[in-house]
């Protein structure tokens, strides 16, 4: 039963299931969306965090083989953001990664959250 369980699990991430995107697509769009719209708040962004928060949680089913990818989308979007001047969006995805992905594995991805809240913390005090 728990290998059919996993099955399912993996038919739904790959985006069979329903003969939509993937859960991985779905928030890489709606982040492009959310770039797109050029805002800090709003609709897009939390669409985007809602696809982020939906693959997270399908991929916490599965085994963490690929979290690097789910890592690595929260640190681009911490950097996006805060290119873009959106300080708060930028702050939630660096503390996200640290707070989420704590493994020896996932170090590379937290130094560089570490290094995006630095960066916050001294364009705050440049303005």
């Amino acid at each position: 039963m728990r290998k059919f369980a996993a099955a399912l699990t993996l038919v739904a991430l790959s985006g069979c299931a329903t003969g939509g995107p993937s859960p991985q697509e779905s928030y890489r769009a709606a982040f492009q969306r959310a770039v797109a719209a050029g805002q800090c708040t709003g609709p897009e962004v939390r669409e985007m965090w809602g696809e982020y928060n939906g693959w997270y949680d399908i991929a916490s089913n599965v085994q963490r083989r690929n979290w690097g990818t789910l890592a690595d989308a929260l640190v681009t979007q911490g950097d996006t953001f805060q290119r873009m001047g959106c300080p708060a969006v930028a702050k939630v995805s660096y503390d996200e990664v640290l707070k989420r992905f704590i493994g020896p594995a996932y170090g590379a991805y937290r130094d560089r959250a570490i290094v995006g809240l630095d960066d916050l913390r001294t364009q705050k005090y440049k303005r």
